[in-house]
Order: structure tokens, then sequence, then C-alpha cells
């Protein structure tokens, strides 16, 4: 995952995941509305979302993404928008909306949007697989989608031992337990929603 951040070789930069995340609360926010369903701010249960939404349900072939006027989505073979959002022909990229340049296509550089869809898609499998019965046991259930390199264990263990006379004995379990929490109680949701929920966030 961590080498498809990058917006020259083909990944997903921070502009177009800001949108992205933007694009998907605006549409949460509207479907808790429309359905009279209050969406409480669940870390765990918007990760568990988005991963499913931008991995599995989202045709990005066909549709475009608008964060301006509280969100919306629009198709990309639209006369209006064809020329801006569909470069030669390459309907298979990720079409987003500039806000502040709306002639502007932000995923256009995103060409290899399909393997970060299906790095998307693995990640919800994966963390459906560490959550739901029978648990398959980890130390962090984060760590398993996106593992933490050997330069980033060491500088963890350097600010460790910088900070050891205020660290508090326990304190990291208690955080790991409260975001693996977190995301156990998005499972429970996204269980007992069931297939009536997951049509509703079927975007295409």
């Amino acid at each position: 995952v961590r080498f498809l951040k990058e917006p020259y070789s083909g990944g997903v930069g921070s502009f177009l995941l800001q949108l992205m995340i933007v694009s998907f609360l605006q549409h949460r926010e509207r479907e808790g509305a429309e359905f009279r369903r209050p969406l409480g701010p669940n870390l765990g249960v918007m990760l568990l979302e988005f991963l499913e939404l931008f991995g599995n349900d989202f045709n990005h072939v066909t549709t475009g993404i608008s964060v301006l006027n509280n969100g919306s989505l629009f198709p990309k073979g639209a006369p209006h928008r064809k020329e801006a959002f569909v470069r030669d022909g390459r309907f298979f990229l990720l079409a987003v909306e500039n806000p502040l340049e709306t002639t502007m296509d932000v995923g256009s550089s995103s060409f290899r949007f399909q393997m970060i869809q299906r790095s998307f898609a693995t990640a919800h499998k994966m963390l459906l697989a560490h959550l739901t019965s029978p648990e398959l046991q980890t130390k962090s259930f984060l760590a398993t989608i996106l593992p933490p390199n050997k330069e980033e264990l060491l500088d963890r263990q350097a600010w460790l031992k910088e900070t050891k006379q205020t660290f508090v004995p326990g304190s990291a379990k208690k955080n790991r337990d409260s975001t693996d929490g977190s995301l156990k109680r998005g499972i429970s949701r996204s269980r007992s929603q069931g297939d009536k929920n997951s049509k509703r966030r079927r975007w295409s």
C-alpha cells in the first residue's frame, strides 16, 4: 500500500485522498439524514466503510466525484464532462473534480487506481477476517493492513526511550484496545444492517 501514495507513480496523492475522504463523509452524512439514522463519529466504522466503498462498491469507470455544493457524483461520459474527465479514452482513471478549478481532474494521474482499488478491497477483507468470529488473534488489527517498516519501528523505539519518564505503562495497550474495539463495533454494526445498508452505499 505504501508505494501507492505517490502521484508520479500512478498512486493517490494527499490532495486526491483528502477529496475522496470528504466525498465519502458528505455522502455518509446525507445517507444518515435520508434514512433518519444518526451516524456517530466511530473511526473504526468509517475506516471499514471507506475501504468497502472504494475497494468494492464505487464504479470509477463510469462515475466521477465532486465535493462542491455538499458533494455529488456525475457521469464521466456526459458531454460537458467528457473532455475534462476522460483523457484519451482512459475510463479506468479515477475522476475527481478540483474544487478550486472545476475543469481540472485531480485523479488524472492515478493510472494505477485499479491496483489501489484492489488494495483497499484486500485491506477490507483482512480486517473482516480478524474481526469476525472466529476471531484471528493479532497484536494490532491496523498493523495487518499497514505493517510498520524497520525505520518506523526504530523511530518509535527511540521516541519511547526519550519519553520513558512520562510514559504510562499499559497506555499503548489501552490505545490499541480502543482502536481495535472501534473496529469491532464497526463490524457488529455492519452485520446488523446487512444487505440493506450495503445497497445504500453502492455508488455507480
